[in-house]
Parts: C-alpha cells; structure tokens; sequence
C-alpha cells in the first residue's frame, strides 16, 4: 500500500467473523494468502479475494469431500475455490463442497505454473499488478 501511496495504519485492520481481513475506516478493501514458499496480497476498491498455492498435497479423502473425486489440475481447483469464497466472504463447509470449480464464472485472474498457482477473484474491470 505504501508503494501505491494508499495512507494506512497498520492497528486499523480488523478480523471478520468469516476471518477475512478489513480496514475499520474501510478506506481499501484487501485480502491475501500465503503457502509454504509464497505471500500473495491484493488491494481494491471493490470486494477481492485471493488463493495461493505452491506445494500443494491434498489426501483422498479431501479430494473427495471437498473436489468431488476429481482427478486432474487439483491445486488449480482448490486454489480457484478458496479465492472465490474469500472473495465472497462467506464460508460455509457444505457450501464450498458442493461447489464445482468450473461452475464459478465470477471475475478472475490466473498464475498457474510449475511452481505456484495464485489466483484473484474480483468485480468489474480491474488492473492487477504484480510485483
């Protein structure tokens, strides 16, 4: 936020109840994720939400609760649910397991490769930078 000259006090960011993170005075909406070797964060005016996996190990069980048996693109699917709900700001167990990856169509963005997946759930038309 410094870097975007966006003034913040760092003892104004509050907790929701679904665990997403906001400014009391709301003056920027923002989110982020991290994994083992990465920290991903992202800032708008609108609702955002954000996912970020890189060493991604997911047992059968999970698989199948929470990625309905699929076989194929795993980290992809997780990651693009996860960012969606937090975009959302709304999480419910059964809710996110009944979801299909493919069945959300909301706006995003996507980074998927070799090493990570990171993906951002957003309104509208938005530039997203990475740095």
């Amino acid at each position: 936020m410094e870097k975007e000259n966006i003034p913040f006090n760092i003892n104004e960011i509050k907790i929701s109840k679904s665990g997403k993170p906001y400014f009391i005075n709301n003056i920027i909406k923002f989110n982020y994720s991290h994994s083992k070797n990465y920290i991903a964060c992202v800032i708008s005016n609108d609702e955002i939400g954000i996912d970020i996996e890189d060493e991604f190990k997911i047992s059968k069980e999970a698989v199948k609760l929470y990625l309905n048996n699929e076989k194929n693109n795993l980290r992809y699917k997780w990651v693009k649910k996860e960012a969606y709900f937090k975009y959302k700001e709304y999480f419910d167990d059964e809710e996110f397991k009944k979801t299909k990856s493919e069945q959300i169509n909301e706006n995003y963005y996507v980074i998927d490769n070799e090493e990570y997946t990171c993906i951002t759930f957003y309104k509208g038309t938005k530039q997203i930078i990475f740095l």
